[in-house]
C-alpha cells in the first residue's frame, strides 16, 4: 500500500478521510504551526517539515487550497517534486475546472454539488454529523445563521420535531444555490424560510469580496474578508458584492412577536458565520435574549472566541459541550439552557 504524508488536516482532508484511509497508508501529517507539532489527528502524529526525512514515504499530499505555495515549501526542505501531489486532483467525483454538477443523496435529501468545497461543507453536515442533537425532544424552530448552500437547513427540516427553519445567507450567489437545493427537496422546502441577508450585532450594508469557489469561507467581517482575498490572491474568481446584515436582536424580537408557533416551540440557533459569532453573542447577551433560547449549535473559529462564548452561556445558565478545535481553525460548541431543560 502506498505510504503517504499529508500536509493539512482541514476540510479537504476530512472530506476525503475515508477514501484516503481505504487506499493509502497514512504515516503522519505535516504542520508548520509549532503549537500543533507533536499532537495527533485521527491517531496520526503531526510533524514539522524537518521531521519528514525520518519517514520512509512514497508521496506527500497537499490537503490545502494553497498547492503552489505548499509545493515550494516542500521542495525547499528537500522533498522531490515528483513525490508531491495535490489531494484535490485525486477527487474524481467533482470537476473544479468545468463546474459540472453532481447530485448527492443523503437520507433521501438531494444536494447539488458544484465544487470540491461545496462537498466539504455538505460532508460536515451529513457525514461528520456536526449538527445532530439529542436533548431537545419537543417541537423546535431552528434559526440557521450562515445558511450557505442550505445543507444544514435541509438536515434540520428532515427531523420530524423541527417545525420550521428561519435561514439567513447574506451572499446572493450562495443564497441562490441554497434555493436550488431547496427546490430539489419539495417535501422539505415548505419548512424553510430563507432570507437573503445575514444576522449580526448591528444592521448595516457592506461591499465585500466574494468567491464562488470558496463560498463556504466567506466572512462578513471586513478585515477577515480582505485577508482571505489576499491569501488567495492567485485565484481570479473574486468579485465585489453587496450584502446586508440585520440586527439579530431586532430580528428575533420580530419573529417571536409575529409567528405564533414560537409560543409552542423551543428555539435552537445554529451559527456558522466565519468569525462573526463573538459579536452575535455579545448582542444576544446585551439584549437579554439568551433566556428565550433553548439551545445553540455553533461553529467557532478560534479558541479565544470559543472560551468567550462559553463564558457568556455559562453565566446565563447554559450547559456547554465544546469539542475544541476540530481542524486548523474550527471547533463545535453545543449548549442547552438549563433554566428550560433539566439534566
Amino acid at each position: 500500500m502506498t505510504k503517504i504524508i499529508i500536509y493539512g488536516a482541514g476540510n479537504i482532508y476530512m472530506s476525503m478521510r475515508k477514501q484516503l484511509n481505504n487506499n493509502y497508508r497514512i504515516l503522519a501529517f505535516i504542520e508548520d504551526n509549532p503549537a500543533r507539532i507533536g499532537s495527533y489527528i485521527d491517531g496520526y502524529k503531526i510533524i514539522s517539515f524537518n521531521d519528514i526525512t525520518s519517514f520512509d514515504y512514497d508521496l506527500v499530499f497537499n490537503a490545502t487550497s494553497q498547492y503552489e505555495n505548499i509545493k515550494k515549501k516542500l521542495i525547499n526542505v528537500g522533498i522531490e517534486e515528483n513525490k508531491i501531489k495535490n489531494l484535490l486532483d485525486y477527487d474524481k467525483t467533482i470537476s473544479n475546472e468545468n463546474g459540472s454538477e453532481i447530485l448527492l443523496n443523503y437520507e433521501n435529501i438531494k444536494i447539488s454539488c458544484m465544487s470540491f468545497f461545496d462537498r466539504c461543507a455538505i460532508n460536515e453536515v451529513f457525514e461528520e454529523g456536526i449538527y445532530k442533537f439529542q436533548h431537545f425532544k419537543n417541537k423546535i424552530i431552528i434559526v440557521d445563521i450562515g445558511m450557505h448552500i442550505g445543507s444544514a437547513s435541509l438536515f434540520f427540516a428532515n427531523m420530524p420535531n423541527v417545525q420550521k427553519i428561519y435561514a439567513y445567507e447574506p451572499f446572493n450567489n450562495t443564497y441562490k444555490k441554497a434555493l436550488y437545493n431547496f427546490d430539489l427537496n419539495p417535501e422539505l422546502k415548505n419548512k424553510i424560510i430563507p432570507n437573503n441577508y445575514g444576522l449580526g450585532d448591528i444592521s448595516k450594508e457592506l461591499t465585500l469580496e466574494y468567491s464562488q469557489k470558496f463560498s463556504s469561507s466567506m466572512s462578513t467581517i471586513e478585515e477577515k474578508n480582505f485577508d482571505f482575498k489576499n491569501k488567495h490572491i492567485n485565484d481570479d474568481n473574486f468579485m465585489k458584492t453587496n450584502i446586508k446584515i440585520k440586527d439579530i436582536a431586532n430580528e428575533l424580537n420580530e419573529l417571536t412577536k409575529n409567528d405564533d408557533d414560537f409560543k409552542n416551540c423551543g428555539i435552537i440557533i445554529k451559527i456558522d458565520c466565519e468569525g462573526y459569532e463573538k459579536k452575535i453573542f455579545n448582542r444576544l447577551n446585551d439584549s437579554k435574549l439568551l433566556e428565550k433560547i433553548d439551545g445553540f449549535i455553533v461553529e467557532t473559529h478560534s479558541t479565544d472566541d470559543s472560551n468567550f462564548i462559553t463564558k457568556i452561556l455559562n453565566d446565563n445558565k447554559f450547559i456547554c459541550f465544546n469539542t475544541g478545535m476540530k481542524n486548523y481553525n474550527c471547533g463545535m460548541l453545543y449548549a442547552a439552557n438549563t433554566a428550560i431543560y433539566s439534566y
